[in-house]
């Protein structure tokens, strides 16, 4: 004769297992904090060494400081980059490099769901002209999201002064470019604040951003053969041999003021 009581324990039991399955999920999802300070008194002795140190859903947190860096986030899935303070005292600064020929100040390469946020990205100046990006390059595998930035005073001698998605970029399609500040970025022969190539899996998300006093080719941004969402964005003051903005692809642009830059073409 089956006894009531352990048809109770049975139930029991197979209701917490599939809890503590659930909960053991969440916390093996939530990733690891990697403390950085400037004195190399943190979890780590540098940004460099926590991002190397960290595995898929991990956040570096910075705190307030100026890193003279040239960062690379190379396949990790669900990784954040985040300052503890703000943009305006967590400076990441390109000059002097360490890899002259690949100069950007943050390379995101392979990671999918990647989070920039919340610093000042600064003076990169890649040496040749296959740097592309200046202050931040991204390359394939995933969306990313870049937000809250102030990038500035970087340059690119071939393309994306500010920010490049260079080719190839499968997977970006769903990417955010949100709230940043694209200031004084230079490049000669193309987009001086930011380029895209090639991304024609979904939208690129590009809004509330701000676009002044970039030089270039492309004063404000050029996509070529990609489909991108253009929203809510200030172009004020930039300068270009060609047109502040050249979008040659699918998408939507919308709301955007676009007022005081100079250049060559009607598009300014």
């Amino acid at each position: 004769m089956n006894h009531p009581h352990f048809h109770s324990h049975v139930c029991r039991l197979f209701l917490v297992i599939p809890l503590l399955c659930v909960l053991f999920a969440a916390v093996t999802a939530s990733g690891r904090t990697w403390y950085v300070l400037p004195d190399s008194t943190g979890d780590a002795p540098d940004i460099q060494a926590a991002i190397d140190s960290s595995g898929d859903g991990d956040t570096v947190l910075v705190a307030a400081g100026t890193y003279y860096v040239n960062l690379q986030i190379t396949g990790i899935t669900d990784f954040t980059l985040i300052s503890e303070s703000g943009p305006e005292v967590t400076i990441l600064d390109g000059s002097p490099s360490f890899n002259p020929q690949y100069r950007q100040v943050v390379r995101v390469f392979q990671s999918p769901d990647a989070l920039v946020e919340g610093f000042t990205i600064q003076n990169a100046n890649p040496s040749t002209i296959a740097g592309w990006g200046g202050g931040i390059r991204i390359i394939g595998g995933g969306r990313v999201t870049i937000r809250g930035n102030i990038i500035r005073a970087n340059n690119s001698k071939s393309r994306g002064g500010g920010l490049a998605f260079s080719n190839p970029c499968e997977g970006c399609g769903g990417s955010v470019i949100e709230g940043n500040q694209f200031i004084e970025n230079t490049c000669s022969n193309n987009a001086a604040g930011i380029w895209i190539y090639g991304v024609d899996d979904g939208c690129v998300f590009i809004k509330n951003n701000l676009f002044q006093g970039n030089v270039g080719g492309y004063g404000g941004i050029r996509a070529e053969y990609s489909n991108i969402i253009l929203t809510n964005n200030i172009f004020m003051a930039n300068e270009s041999t060609s047109y502040c903005l050249d979008i040659v692809g699918t998408g939507r642009v919308e709301g955007n003021l676009v007022v005081l830059n100079e250049g060559g073409g009607d598009r300014c």
